[in-house]
Formats: C-alpha cells, structure tokens, sequence
C-alpha cells in the first residue's frame, strides 16, 4: 500500500521525451516519490512497462495511457449542456482550445477523410471533454505535488492543464537554453521560469562577478554563432533522416497498417492522420519549400537603409497561437510593421528554422501577402539570427531565444508574444496593434540607436547573471544525438539531466 506521505510527480511520457523520463523515474522512485507516467500512445505504454521491469523496478509509480482510456469511453455522448458546463467549469471557450492547438491545424488542412464523415466541430469538443474525464478518473482524490507536460498546449494535454490549474497542482514544461547544454522549466499557467523570476527581481540581488559578465556579454555573439542551438538541431534532424531512410519507409507502412486496424472514428480520437493525407503533407510540404526559395530569390537583398528585424515563430505550432495572443497572423504583423515603418526603414523578416524541418512549411500565397510591401525582405536561411540582430536598429518577436538574444546584445526589442523573459525591465511590450505602432514610432523617432548608459548595462548584467543561475546542466533535445552517440555518451547524458530535473524538482516542491 502506496505511503499517503509520499509526494506525488506526474510524468508525461512518450515522443521524444521517453528516455529523459523514464531515466528521470529512476531517481524519483529511490528517492521515495510516487510516479504517474502519462503516456499517449499503447506502444509507449509497452515500452515503459518493460523498462520498468528491466530495471526492477516494482512500485511508487503507475502507467495511465490516454489511448487505452479514449478508445474505450470515445462513444460516450456529449449534449451542448456538458460542453456549457465544461467552458463555464474552466472559464474558457472551446472554440478557441480547438484554435490554439497545432494539431487543430492539421486537422483542417490534411484531414479531409474525416470531415466528410463526421461532426469535426463536435468531435474535437468531445475528445477534449473526454481528456478531461481521465485526469479526473486518475486524479480527482489524488494531489498531484507536480506535473511535468511537454507542451503546454499540446492536443492531448490541454483538457489536462486546465484540471491542473483549477485544482492548483503546480504545472511545468521543459525549456532549452541560448547556451550549450543547459535547460530550465517555465509554469505552464503564466509562461515564466520560477528561477528566473525569483533571481532577477530578489531585492536581495547583489551583483557577482561583474568582470566575468562583461567579458560574458562581450562573447555572446561569438559564442552563439559558433554553438547555433537551432543550427545543431537542425543538423541532426537532417543526418538522422537520412540515416533512416529505411526506417521512414518501414515506419510509414507499419503507421498504414496500424491506422487499418481501428475504424475512422476511432482513428479520430487517437489523433492518426489518414495515410493518404499524412503522404500529402509530406510533398506538400516540398513544394511549399520549393517556392520559399524561389520567394527568397525574388527579394532577399537588403539595402543600407536602417533595419527592423522580424523572427516568424514556427507554425502550425500550439505556442505560436497560445503565445502571441492577437499577433498570431503573422502576415499582418508583418505589413502592419512595413505600413508603420519610416521611408528610411526596410523590414527584414526571418523565417523560423523549423519551418520546413518540423511543420509544413508555407503555401506561396503566404510570403505573396508579406512581399506586397517593397519596403520587406525576406532573409535567407544561412543569415544567421545573431547576425540581423547585431545589424538591427530594433527587434520585433512573438517567441523564441531571439528575445534573449536582442537584450544581451543591447538592442531595443519589441515582444508580441507572452514569454519567459517579459521580466526585463528595458523591452518593449506590445500587447495590441495600437501600442505596437506607437512603440515603433517611438523607436524609430529616437536619435540615439541604442542606450548605452551604466545603468542599462547594469540592468543587462543582472538578468545575465540571473539567467545563468536559472538553467541546469543537460540538452533535453539529446534525442536528436541519440544516432550519434555511444551507448555510454547516451547514459551519461540521461544521468546529467536526471540529476538536474531533481534538482529542480525538488526545489519547487520545497518552496
């Protein structure tokens, strides 16, 4: 029988998150917590079970599988009064759940076999109703001491924040670092890294190794341009797709016959694209990149008038949606900033790197609509972030470690979106179109490009110094290196981050 003493973790368990975790529960459970891991897919629920076994591992944790739970409650019936009831339970609207989730988006543009055959508008409702169910079957008696989610606004995971926070368990979600190997957690609820906060803003903060920032801050840009998380990234999603070639053909054909074995409906609920539309996103999303180059081709020479610099965020993507809040098209971002823009201004807009990697890209018509303004470039793929930022004269983004960036490179940033780093003191935050064009007015009117001042420099020194304190040793993204590594180079990684997320672990739930 389970020690009612014991603090209870909840783990999500499955993509590429599977390794971290289960090394992670290890710990956990020597260290006397009780572990749900919450797994989506039956097959990650195998895998866990037989790593728990390897591993001899015979209590303080339990397996809960979303599948398992939705292929046996998908029939449940829904009136309009139990989808009343749920936005008025969790103050909200289903309509814009469904909106700020990437895979909605998919299901709009790809999933063309079930919107001829059923309710979408129903069904998308449902299943979130019916996600709610199971963390309500699971944890309605249980107090849940810590939530870790990969996404906060994942498709399967949202119906599961809202539970955490109208029963204030205290939810979390993996962040990576502008440095090498380094990684943290932001609150899912308000988007902020609890260190962080608690550094930078401690009225208590003394000012440490003041030479050492400097020379820090001095190297930022070097550092970033010869350690490119996002390059590196990037580089390994590429070798490891076309090590696996063979892999991807036979992972295609066992995801056919998989999809073969359920009916439509419930292939819904499970989140299975139809093969058919799963094989045309994939080619659409080469020819959505064939003409991204071509568009590149067309107006990617920048002149020497000064320069906003833009980062697209990734998309479909659920942070871009919940994150930028109004400023989610970012095709009229983008010519509401040209239209706003002095005639001795151009506009450089940067496509996020994953675009073409881990989304679908683009149609034509998008970057059409954003080049309709002569005064807006598009930047090329190899022109570095750090790069543009340096040449700026300001900054405008809705997500992302480019923010970061900008304020350690002292330069003037515009934030759209809702992030971590909305602490520091001296950026610029946008939170509708009339703000946005009196901020550009203001800095586009100013003599002075940058402020360059003791106590500017003061304020970027404290929140360096506050952000190293606020990340730990370990790449959450090491299983992109997986293919690349030793077995013992793999394990050793695995341990660094376990030892830091409890570290953190333990740290939030002491506090």
């Amino acid at each position: 029988m389970r020690n009612k003493l014991m603090k209870n973790i909840l783990l999500f368990c499955d993509t590429i998150v599977v390794d971290i975790v289960l090394n992670l529960t290890k710990h956990l459970v020597k260290q006397n917590y009780f572990v749900y891991l919450q797994c989506e897919k039956i097959d990650t629920k195998k895998r866990i079970s037989n790593f728990l076994l390897k591993n001899n591992i015979e209590k303080n944790f339990e397996i809960i599988c979303l599948h398992e739970y939705l292929l046996e409650n998908y029939s449940t019936k829904f009136e309009e009064i139990d989808f009343l009831n749920f936005e008025k339970k969790y103050n909200c609207k289903l309509s814009d759940i469904n909106i700020s989730t990437s895979e909605f988006n998919i299901y709009h543009n790809f999933f063309k076999k079930y919107e001829s055959k059923l309710d979408i508008e129903y069904h998308l409702s449902a299943r979130i109703l019916l996600i709610e169910n199971f963390y309500n079957f699971y944890f309605k008696n249980t107090k849940i001491d810590f939530a870790l989610v990969e996404c906060r606004n994942h498709f399967n995971t949202i119906s599961g924040i809202l539970f955490f926070k109208k029963n204030n368990i205290p939810c979390y979600v993996p962040t990576s670092s502008i440095f090498k190997d380094y990684f943290s957690v932001n609150e899912v609820q308000d988007i902020k890294n609890p260190f962080l906060e608690e550094n930078y803003l401690s009225k208590d903060f003394n000012l440490e190794n003041i030479k050492e920032l400097k020379k820090e801050l001095d190297n930022i840009s070097f550092k970033r341009s010869t350690n490119d998380r996002e390059k590196n990234y990037l580089r390994n999603r590429f070798e490891t797709l076309k090590r696996n070639i063979f892999n991807m053909i036979y992972n295609f054909i066992k995801y056919m016959l998989n999809y073969n074995k359920f009916s439509l409906i419930k292939n819904f609920y499970l989140g299975n694209i139809h093969p058919v539309d799963l094989l045309k996103s994939r080619i659409n999303k080469r020819i959505n990149y064939y003409f991204y180059k071509k568009k590149l081709n067309e107006r990617s020479t920048f002149s020497k008038k000064k320069k906003c610099v833009f980062f697209l965020g990734l998309s479909p993507e659920a942070s871009t949606y919940s994150q930028c809040n109004i400023f989610f098209d970012q095709r009229k971002v983008a010519r509401f900033i040209a239209l706003n823009l002095p005639n001795d201004y151009e506009l450089i807009v940067k496509e996020h790197p994953s675009q073409y990697i881990s989304s679908d890209g683009r149609n034509s018509n998008y970057y059409d609509e954003i080049l309709s303004h002569y005064n807006i470039k598009l930047a090329k793929p190899e022109d570095k972030a750090i790069d543009l930022i340096k040449n700026s004269n300001f900054v405008i983004t809705s997500t992302g470690s480019v923010g970061i960036e900008t304020i350690l490179l002292k330069k003037k940033l515009i934030m759209l979106g809702n992030n971590h780093y909305k602490i520091f003191k001296n950026l610029y935050k946008a939170e509708n179109y009339s703000i946005l064009k009196n901020i550009i007015s203001e800095l586009t009117e100013q003599k002075s490009e940058i402020n360059t001042d003791k106590e500017q420099e003061t304020e970027i020194l404290k929140f360096l110094s506050s952000y190293k304190k606020s990340y730990f040793p370990g790449n959450i993204e090491i299983f992109y290196k997986k293919k690349f590594l030793s077995h013992d180079d793999y394990e050793f990684e695995l341990e660094k981050i376990s030892n830091s997320f409890l570290k953190i672990i333990n740290k939030l739930i002491s506090n």
